[in-house]
């Protein structure tokens, strides 16, 4: 039997959970969950207490407690719940047959390389696991990964509506959205790049840039209304604190994942830019959907070099992939592809 653990995660006005809850609406088009982890914010300790120790809480832990021999699980990894839940994510794991599917390594997204080893060897205990990216699962396995992976290449961006139309045109106007409080490059903009115009999508949207020319906030929308709503040239990733490098652990990070950000332009059918360092940079050269970049001094002059013929080129492979990724295609591909190389010979399936 195949199943899956459950994921009843906080609604917000960003993207941060939409990758888990399209997941696991893939997942629930075949397999049925084994519980639900409900995932609280609470303003007092007492409020903790009160609901680690709900009648709903403890079957959730008896559920988790509970073996289950015959069955596979899809579990998301990493952990984001209160720590009593994720002690027992981490007991499931390594007392029942899982495939992990890797949203982030956390010791690798921290640069906290000390941390590393202890992290490959809880990815060790599953029976597969899912990762990111080439880049992603060569280092792991420089690291001492040793159980079957397949690479998802990208991450699904699932939209319950229509295919957002593409009414992008070839200019300067350079979309990024994000949570941009957490966006330092941004900071460095005004005075520095004056050829290009941001508009920026999201929440936290820092005041002191209120009145930089350049730099638009348009507004922050939920995730699945967002796509509908950018409007510009190209969808640009980036991360840091630097214009003409992607630094810091975070820049450090993009090396090794797939954001979420290149999902949601590609859902939106929008054109991209990325660090040519990063490992998506092979993504989008490979299905020719935008352009890669050293710096983002070399937007502009970029820009000036293309013509239309090679945007509407652009525009009609992001297209193709756009299709893809609001059905949920890449997902699905990769558990086939896992399905076939972890050992069923001893489960009965859905």
């Amino acid at each position: 039997m195949i199943q899956y653990l459950g994921e009843n995660l906080i609604a917000e006005r960003h993207a941060g959970s939409k990758a888990r809850q399209d997941i696991e609406k893939i997942l629930a088009e075949k397999y049925s969950a084994v519980t639900n982890i409900v995932q609280r914010k609470f303003s007092s300790n007492f409020q903790k207490v009160q609901f680690l120790f709900s009648i709903k809480s403890i079957k959730t832990m008896h559920q988790l407690l509970e073996r289950h021999p015959d069955t596979l699980f899809f579990v998301q990894y990493p952990f984001y719940f209160n720590p009593v839940y994720n002690y027992l994510l981490k007991h499931f794991i390594r007392t029942h047959s899982c495939v992990l599917m890797v949203h982030d390594v956390d010791s690798l997204r921290y640069k906290n390389i000390g941390r590393l080893h202890k992290e490959v060897l809880r990815l060790n205990q599953a029976e597969g696991i899912i990762l990111h990216n080439d880049k992603m699962s060569t280092f792991l396995l420089q690291n001492g990964l040793k159980v079957p992976y397949v690479n998802l290449e990208l991450f699904d961006y699932l939209l319950p509506g229509q295919v957002p139309e593409q009414n992008y045109y070839l200019g300067k106007e350079i979309v990024f959205a994000g949570n941009l409080g957490k966006s330092a490059f941004l900071h460095r903009i005004p005075g520095k790049i004056s050829a290009l115009h941001f508009s920026l999508y999201g929440i936290s949207f820092p005041e002191s840039l209120k009145n930089c020319p350049n730099l638009s906030w348009k507004g922050s929308y939920t995730p699945d209304e967002i796509p509908y709503r950018l409007e510009g040239s190209f969808g640009l990733v980036w991360d840091g604190d630097a214009l003409d490098t992607c630094n810091g652990p975070m820049g450090y990070y993009t090396q090794f994942n797939n954001p979420h950000k290149l999902s949601l332009y590609i859902a939106a059918g929008l054109p991209v830019i990325v660090w040519n360092k990063s490992a998506i940079a092979d993504f989008v050269n490979k299905y020719q959907i935008g352009f890669t970049v050293d710096s983002l001094f070399d937007i502009s002059k970029k820009v000036d070099n293309l013509d239309q013929e090679t945007y509407q080129i652009y525009l009609r492979n992001i297209a193709r992939l756009q299709k893809l990724v609001i059905t949920g295609s890449f997902t699905k591909k990769a558990i086939q592809a896992i399905l076939e190389r972890v050992d069923l010979s001893a489960r009965e399936e859905v």
